[in-house]
């Protein structure tokens, strides 16, 4: 018996949509209401229902990604390759969803600096200026501690217009007296980046509110588990200084005099600001409850030199300095 014989003489409730998209099923029902009479019409029915299929795949649009053109070169941190697995498989989960390329766990320190930098493609002279940094540090000894996973819109219209356009999760990191040694050294052996520049001191600031001075008062955000409050920024005179910090600074977070924060944090994802079907609060929130070996301190192991220059799948890494070799480094 015929292919076509067989779906005449059979019942086309029969057949479920399957892999050929229903395809089946349709011409068995086509075939019972008489519209299909012969093989040369079973032909011509798969064959348009093939290029209709094709012609509505085409006009789907696709999701959007973030279109955000980053500029210059980047100083990074790069963990341990022995700590990085559980973020890093988180990087490559949600930037997979939202078809954007993965990228390597980190906590940039300086961002966007001056491409000449690289003018003669000398890299020994980023490799010598990272190694100074290193050398300069009291202790090599950096650990990377979250403080929590927050969740960040970041539109383009924030930060007087360098808002990246993005959904921008991240682990806020605690900035330690080492990590803040670290960042102040960069600063002081590199050209001004994007946002902090020259040897500016930092001061003192009350709390996380003042990461609000990233994007500005009036944007919606909030960290997994409450708002915050816009109105809040700097450490009111005379209030307490948390013990073991260096030049009375605080526990929480560091800005610059200019009013620019440091905020060390690790991202996990750059989505489209559109692609909230991906990543919102509850999806942090569920993030720190199933994954709670994220919250673990880890061992910044690298400091690195990146070309930055344009969307992500353009990041290269230039060169790296260890600030460790001993593997035994323990949290």
């Amino acid at each position: 018996m015929s292919l076509f014989n067989k779906l005449a003489s059979d019942d086309p409730t029969t057949y479920a949509v399957g892999q050929d998209g229903g395809m089946m099923a349709d011409l068995a029902a086509a075939i019972a209401r008489g519209e299909v009479k012969d093989l040369s019409g079973a032909e011509d029915f798969v064959g348009k229902r093939g290029e209709n299929k094709e012609n509505e795949e085409e006009k789907a649009p696709a999701p959007p990604r973030m279109d955000y053109e980053f500029t210059g070169l980047s100083i990074w941190l790069e963990i341990d390759e022995e700590d990085e697995p559980p973020i890093q498989a988180l990087i490559d989960k949600y930037q997979g969803l939202g078809d954007e390329p993965r990228f390597p766990v980190h906590a940039t320190v300086l961002y966007s600096m001056d491409e000449a930098l690289l003018a003669d493609g000398d890299e020994d002279f980023l490799r010598n200026r990272l190694q100074l940094v290193v050398d300069s540090l009291p202790s090599k000894t950096i650990l990377l501690a979250p403080k929590r996973l927050v969740y960040f819109p970041y539109p383009k219209t924030a930060d007087n217009g360098n808002g990246f356009g993005c959904l921008m999760p991240f682990y806020l990191i605690k900035p330690s007296p080492s990590l803040v040694q670290l960042f102040e050294n960069c600063k002081d052996n590199f050209p001004p980046d994007e946002r902090h520049g020259g040897r500016v001191q930092i001061r003192r600031v009350k709390s996380e509110n003042s990461l609000l001075d990233l994007i500005g008062e009036g944007t919606k955000w909030t960290t997994h588990s409450k708002p915050l409050n816009p109105k809040r920024f700097v450490q009111e005179k005379g209030a307490s200084t948390p013990r073991g910090l260096r030049r009375g600074r605080s526990g929480s977070f560091h800005s610059l005099s200019t009013g620019k924060a440091y905020t060390p944090h690790l991202s996990i994802a750059y989505l489209d600001m559109s692609r909230t079907d991906i990543m919102n609060e509850s999806v942090c929130e569920n993030i720190v409850k199933e994954h709670p070996e994220t919250m673990k301190p880890v061992r910044a192991k690298y400091l690195s030199a990146w070309w930055t220059k344009g969307k992500v799948e353009n990041w290269s890494r230039i060169c790296r300095v260890a600030l460790y070799e001993n593997k035994n480094v323990n949290l």
